[in-house]
């Protein structure tokens, strides 16, 4: 079972887009608070249809909820080093 909640404020919202096939999406990203460190974790998240459009709506400073499924992948740079990159792909969002 692949499911991750997360809790944090919108700190970057991409615009709206649509694919070639006419699915709407939009990229976002959410500061979330470490528990007893200081600072955040930056999470990229990408919502598709409604989710996506209500995204578009709201602005940075935003704080929602976001319960999705966890994206890792890894890209090998130019340099020879690998660098893995983790998302969420948003089934529901809540503010």
């Amino acid at each position: 079972m692949n499911v991750t909640t997360h809790r944090g404020e919108i700190r970057n919202i991409g615009a709206l887009t649509q694919k070639a096939d006419g699915t709407k999406y939009i990229r976002f990203e959410i500061g979330v608070p470490r528990r007893k460190y200081e600072g955040c974790d930056y999470i990229d998240v990408t919502a598709y249809e409604k989710t996506a459009e209500k995204i578009a709506t709201v602005g940075v400073g935003t704080m929602v909820s976001v319960v999705g499924r966890l994206l890792v992948s890894t890209e090998r740079l130019p340099d020879g080093t690998r660098r893995k990159n983790v998302e969420i792909t948003a089934q529901e969002v809540e503010f």
